[in-house]
């Protein structure tokens, strides 16, 4: 693990952007979405292979005091539950919350059981993966991050709690590719990657759009507290909230000015 100051691992970041032909505007737009995966301890969606993490904009609503929701899709990486054929995205929701004096709740999950870029940390760390979380080609478990891959590079992941999760991801893409017209389905499955596949619906609103404000706030502050002090069980020392885990490393990161930054990701940052 390398400890490196938020700004220097910025100016690697850009500079590791220039150096593949990103232009320096969009460099510098892309790095802190980059750094947001790091300090969130998404660390799949950070610097480490320079995929965004789309929490900086749910939380910037959430802090303007709005409410939003997020969905989206990308490339073919779900099987369906018996299936073999991966037909879904890992179809990732948001939920953001505002509350008063407090940082937001914010919910952020994909609807598979795992990711793509949990698969390639496993191939590039020869480890195996969880199990439950992916299938070989012939839809039999595995835990093994190459057989799950084809050659068009599709993962055969599965959808998170078997057919409820399967049928978030299924609405999520409907809502998501059919409201638009764009390929869904088998027509995903010509390339693996087209910036056609990657759409999204989002939803923002004021919390006083039914009710008066204060009445809003009453009530987030209410069912917090109560799941919170709530009784709890023999092993348990505390109930946490979505998103406060993150929220308090994320604090805890921006206090010291230091992130720290896996090996793998710091060589890859230096790399041409």
């Amino acid at each position: 693990m390398i400890q490196l100051k938020i700004n220097d691992v910025l100016e690697l970041s850009i500079a590791k952007m220039l150096r593949n032909g990103v232009p320096q505007h969009e460099a510098e737009i892309a790095a802190p979405i980059y750094l947001e995966g790091e300090l969130w301890g998404k660390r799949t969606h950070g610097f480490r292979y320079l995929e965004g993490c789309l929490l900086q904009y749910q939380e910037g609503a959430t802090r303007r005091q709005e409410l939003t929701s997020k969905q989206e899709t990308a490339v073919s990486a779900v099987v369906p539950p018996g299936g073999v054929t991966p037909l879904l995205s890992t179809n990732p929701l948001t939920i953001g919350i505002p509350r008063t004096g407090q940082p937001p709740l914010i919910l952020d999950m994909a609807t598979s059981a795992g990711t793509y870029s949990q698969i390639m940390v496993a191939q590039r760390d020869k480890q195996p993966l969880p199990a439950g979380i992916a299938v070989d080609l012939d839809g039999k478990p595995t835990t093994d991050p190459f057989k799950t891959v084809d050659e068009a590079h599709h993962p055969h992941l599965l959808p998170f709690g078997g057919y409820k999760g399967f049928g978030l991801a299924l609405m999520i893409e409907l809502l998501c590719d059919a409201s638009l017209g764009t390929a869904i389905g088998k027509s995903k499955l010509a390339s693996y990657f087209d910036p056609a596949y990657c759409n999204g619906l989002y939803l923002v609103f004021k919390p006083d759009l039914f009710v008066e404000r204060d009445v809003f706030d009453a009530h987030v502050a209410q069912l917090g507290d109560d799941i919170e002090s709530s009784k709890k069980t023999a092993n348990a020392s505390e109930i946490r909230l979505p998103g406060e885990e993150s929220q308090h490393r994320k604090a805890a990161i921006l206090e010291t000015g230091i992130v720290d930054i896996e090996d793998p990701t710091y060589e890859f940052l230096q790399a041409p």
